[in-house]
């Protein structure tokens, strides 16, 4: 199994955060996916898009308190970022994670959003 670690800084409109990349077994043999894991510890729901240079893809919304996974179509090697969205409208977008097929993501959205 292959392990990567990002850090995911973030300030204002940014939270931090740590990502961390793996091979998934099951996605390994795909070669055209990524898993994204995402762990919400902030109290209300959030909405998560996949930003890349191809634009931008709504994944979903995960409950507050929760966990959701993600698979979302990936073809090639590039940074993905995660833009995070609460109800009310506050936001953050991570740094760019450089990932390839068959990679899994995680975020963690911290229990505080920044002022």
């Amino acid at each position: 199994m292959y392990i990567r670690s990002f850090m995911v800084l973030a300030f204002m409109f940014m939270a931090s955060g740590c990502g961390v990349v793996r091979m998934s077994d099951q996605l390994a043999n795909s070669g055209e996916f990524i898993e994204i894991v995402v762990d919400n510890r902030y109290l209300s729901d959030v909405r998560i898009w996949a930003v890349s240079g191809a634009g931008n893809e709504y994944l979903g919304a995960v409950m507050g308190k929760n966990k959701e996974t993600f698979t979302h179509r990936w073809l090639r090697p590039d940074d993905l970022r995660l833009l995070v969205r609460t109800v009310g409208g506050r936001s953050f977008t991570t740094r760019g994670i450089d990932t390839t097929p068959g990679e899994s993501v995680e975020l963690q959205v911290p229990a505080r959003f920044p002022p």
